[in-house]
């Protein structure tokens, strides 16, 4: 269990709904569907088009932040995750006009599930075609997993502890606690918490290959959930800072972090009560003491044995009539970019009105966005966000309004 007096001050976005945290606001104020039918790569095997949730041209976006010689050698998943750190902290209120941090002992904690696929793709390719003596080493530095978070150190001065999550589904999760961690232990003022996901023509034909991927069109609103993903990828950040050092400086506090934690994820391909235990301990621990929240934010991975197991194990747990939103059905599984749906919780806790359904609810394997989250609930003073793991773990983070 992790404890902190940490607030939400800034976030960024990029992800299907938009390239802005407006973007993400709309999406989740009328549930549309942004992931559509996309062409795959020519190395695929037919059929060649899926549905995908894809981040729409942000050069413009990052323009306002990254040099051109910085944009034109960095990897597209890079230039993601320092634009979402960059609109956080500008929203934070710590973007100089330089376009460094205000605040340069800041730290950076990175999350992703499958990091840098793109970049060993482009390199491996550049080995097969040109051989070992003629690879591009420049390539080479961007092929780690950990390259997203150094190169938002760089760019924006933030000397800080410097770390990268990769823990699968709930990556985004494991990355604010160890935020909170480093808050807590007095080693920097304010964390930047970045997750990207990018999905490259490497990760397209892996996830062909192994029948993941789904070749049937939702644009009419109507999920269905059963063995294959809408797999989605963005960037998205948020500004950690430890609460005497926001009220300090006059920060606008968006939301606080009461408790976070995550049970696993293991690596075995989980059961359903392997995931409905999973769920019900970590809600368990992280509201033992605590009164049950006003709404919930819940992941959802389009898989049948994952996510209504999850469902109905929270159903159990927390008033029938508590209102939920689940915005991976709308803009694509995130994989480890999940730090999307914490976001969500602090734009509804913010002011946003999303539409929700109500725990009591029966979750099927088939519905439609519109007459499933068909309500409307007042601004809540408290939300949970829980996510499953496609294995036997589970996360969640309890969010306020007040401290």
């Amino acid at each position: 269990m992790t404890r902190s007096r940490a607030c939400i001050t800034g976030l960024g976005y990029l992800g299907p709904f938009g390239t802005s945290v407006e973007a993400l606001r709309r999406g989740l104020a009328e549930p549309a569907v942004a992931h559509r039918l996309y062409d795959l790569p020519a190395m695929c095997e037919p059929p060649r088009r899926a549905v995908l949730g894809l981040v729409p041209n942000f050069d413009v976006e990052a323009a306002r932040y990254l040099p051109l010689a910085v944009r034109r050698r960095m990897s597209r998943h890079s230039r993601m995750a320092c634009v979402a750190s960059g609109q956080a902290l500008r929203h934070a209120g710590l973007l100089a006009e330089s376009g460094e941090s205000l605040v340069s002992e800041a730290g950076v904690i990175y999350g992703t599930a499958l990091g840098s696929t793109g970049q060993c793709g482009a390199f491996f390719d550049d080995f097969l075609d040109k051989g070992p003596r003629l690879v591009n080493p420049a390539r080479f530095l961007e092929t780690v997993p950990n390259a997203p978070a150094g190169q938002v150190s760089i760019l924006y001065g933030l000397h800080g502890p410097n770390a990268t999550i990769c823990c699968q589904d709930i990556s985004a999760e494991a990355a604010i606690i160890a935020a909170l961690d480093i808050l807590d232990a007095g080693m920097a003022p304010a964390v930047v918490v970045v997750t990207a996901e990018e999905l490259s023509p490497a990760l397209l034909f892996g996830m062909q290959s192994v029948d993941l991927l789904r070749h049937e069109s939702s644009e009419s609103g109507h999920i269905t959930i059963d063995n294959t993903i809408i797999p989605a990828e963005g960037a998205c950040a948020m500004v950690l800072e430890e609460e005497s050092h926001a009220l300090g400086r006059g920060a606008p506090i968006h939301a606080r972090i009461h408790e976070a934690e995550v049970h696993g994820p293991g690596t075995f391909d989980a059961l359903s009560p392997q995931v409905a235990s999973a769920m019900a301990n970590v809600i368990g621990d992280i509201l033992r003491d605590l009164p049950h929240p006003d709404g919930m934010v819940l992941g959802g991975s389009f898989i049948l044995r994952y996510d209504l197991p999850a469902w109905r194990s929270i159903s159990n747990i927390l008033e029938p009539a508590t209102p939920a939103i689940i915005p991976d059905y709308c803009s694509g599984n995130p994989l480890g970019a999940g730090l999307v749906r914490t976001i969500a919780a602090t734009l509804w806790l913010d002011g946003a009105q999303p539409r929700v359904a109500r725990l009591g609810d029966d979750l099927s394997s088939s519905f439609n966005l519109a007459t499933f989250f068909d309500d409307r609930a007042a601004t809540p003073e408290t939300v949970l966000v829980a996510s499953p793991a496609t294995g036997d773990g589970a996360a969640a983070v309890l969010l306020g309004r007040e401290g």
